[in-house]
């Protein structure tokens, strides 16, 4: 605005017409906005007026005064970034306000003395899919089935036919009353993965299942992202075979 008052003195603008300009806060982009009729109140000769809308449009193309504008744009847009960190900080963690959060379930089938990870073209893959935070293992359980066995089957066989358990992302069996909200908690992971563990009953005795009703936790991890097998080598257990071992030995080996 200095610089637009300056301009006007040199061209012998009376000294009460430019402070009307600056008291009606008429800047250069003012200006250039104002038809001839309005810009008469203020500027009464014709030459004034020409000259003013020159100078208004040669400073609009100046680049010292483009950078310039420029510039304040982005100090506006990073005092507005600043604001939302601050505000960030404020609110609480969205996923501590959700009702539910995704899980990935595995299927791990027990067969020919090692577990296999069930590949989706044999039913299994990995499912993704939204529970509540206050899902615990029975509920998990039931919503692995309805995915790996729908309608109480699949090509493995029937879902009565297996010993069925539920590890969490470590191939741990999973505490009953531990909640998916809970493991979230703990880990901080970005997404919890289970397994559906299932042993096929035939392949044991009834003494064998009511001593370990649980069948053995793969304890080797298992590969991500191959698809080229139906199934994955997940590990070897002889754990069904020792019919006379107490279930304290048998189990303990797999919680380490």
């Amino acid at each position: 605005m200095d610089e637009l008052c300056e301009f006007l003195r040199s061209r012998n603008v009376p000294e009460e017409n430019i402070k009307q300009l600056e008291n009606d806060k008429i800047d250069p982009n003012v200006l250039l906005l104002m038809n001839d009729d309005q810009l008469t109140e203020y500027l009464p000769s014709y030459g004034d007026r020409l000259a003013v809308l020159g100078y208004c449009r040669l400073k609009g193309k100046n680049p010292v005064a483009r950078k310039s504008k420029l510039f304040e744009r982005l100090k506006a847009k990073l005092a507005k970034s600043d604001d939302r960190e601050h505000l960030s900080e404020k609110l609480p963690c969205q996923n501590a306000q959700k009702k539910e959060r995704k899980i990935e379930i595995g299927w791990l089938n027990f067969r020919d003395g090692k577990f296999l990870q069930m590949r989706a073209k044999k039913g299994g893959g990995t499912r993704k899919i939204s529970v509540s935070k206050n899902c615990c293992k029975d509920q998990l359980i039931e919503q692995a089935k309805n995915l790996f066995f729908p309608g109480q089957k699949n090509a493995e066989g029937n879902v009565q036919d297996f010993a069925i358990e539920l590890t969490d992302f470590q191939e741990r069996p999973l505490d009953p009353l531990t909640t998916v909200g809970d493991l979230y908690e703990v880990t901080k992971l970005p997404i919890l993965r289970f397994y559906l563990a299932t042993t096929k009953r035939d392949g044991c005795s009834e003494n064998q299942l009511a001593a370990s009703p649980n069948p053995p936790r793969p304890s080797l991890p298992l590969a991500e992202g191959q698809e080229t097998a139906d199934v994955v080598y997940a590990s070897s257990s002889n754990v069904l075979s020792d019919t006379n071992s107490d279930l304290s030995p048998s189990i303990a080996p797999l919680l380490k």
